[in-house]
């Protein structure tokens, strides 16, 4: 069974398709409605699932860059591929697949953002960046998601950078 598989199943019989429609509602839903403190507790559910899809998208980023620098490596020394053929890798979508304690959730967040986190994540995989730098440049990205959903409580990102470079030092 794969994973898909499981979620459509834990699911009922919605689509992923029903439900990334649903998970983009309940974000603009919670960003129109920023101002009622009743509506607090899935604000705050927002803003997590944003961090994690945020933290997902940044790994991804980084992940497919060094998948596509080891082709574009393999490929030059083969020299049997046209370099033209390898492409960068490119943010399908803002939508990101969650595990939670009540099981599978779309999380999303604007396309413009997750694209500014997949160029960071590339960034820091190219070594363009410091990790530092990382954290702090996607920090600012997710500071905006909070300041549209009316959240003040400081939520920390992208701790397992600081792992990293206690662990380099």
């Amino acid at each position: 069974m794969s994973f898909l598989d499981l979620f459509r199943k834990k699911n009922g019989k919605k689509k992923l398709a029903e439900l990334k429609a649903q998970s983009e509602n309940e974000y603009y839903k919670s960003v129109q409605n920023n101002k009622s403190f009743s509506n607090l507790h899935l604000r705050l559910r927002q803003a997590y699932r944003a961090k994690a899809n945020i933290e997902k998208t940044f790994i991804e980023a980084a992940r497919a860059y060094e998948i596509y620098e080891t082709y574009c490596i393999e490929a030059e020394l083969l020299n049997n591929e046209p370099m033209k053929e390898i492409t960068p890798p490119k943010l399908e979508n803002s939508f990101k697949i969650l595990q939670s304690d009540n099981g599978y959730v779309v999380s999303y967040i604007p396309y413009e953002y997750a694209k500014n986190i997949f160029d960071i994540g590339i960034s820091y995989q190219k070594s363009k960046i410091t990790s530092h730098q990382a954290r702090n440049r996607v920090e600012l990205v997710f500071n905006s998601i909070c300041k549209e959903l009316n959240i003040n409580k400081d939520i920390d990102i992208l701790e397992f950078l600081d792992d990293m470079s206690e662990n380099d030092n």
